[in-house]
């Protein structure tokens, strides 16, 4: 595959249950919300090469910088009000 790497992992829409105000960005009253988890599995701001096929960027022993990188569970597996729910279930 040649060229940029499209973010179309995504996360369940939910809807906002009331109007928020999150990070100086207004969310009002039953907007849809989507995670982008693409991205967040490869924020440039963590990653040095964010769009090049690295799993080992995961593994501590192959990654000096694993110990800034975000829980790769609490990206993938959920977050929220479900994710202690959907984690132990898992275990």
């Amino acid at each position: 595959m040649h060229g940029k790497l499209i973010d179309v992992i995504t996360g369940i829409p939910h809807l906002s249950q009331q109007a928020d105000v999150y990070k100086n960005m207004y969310i009002p009253k039953h907007a849809t919300l989507i995670a982008n988890l693409g991205f967040m599995c490869r924020d440039p701001r963590i990653f040095d090469h964010p769009d090049s096929y690295q799993p080992e960027r995961w593994l501590p022993e192959h990654n000096p910088n694993f110990a800034s990188l975000p829980d790769v569970d609490s990206i993938i597996f959920g977050f929220g009000r479900r994710w202690v729910r959907l984690v132990f279930m898992l275990k």
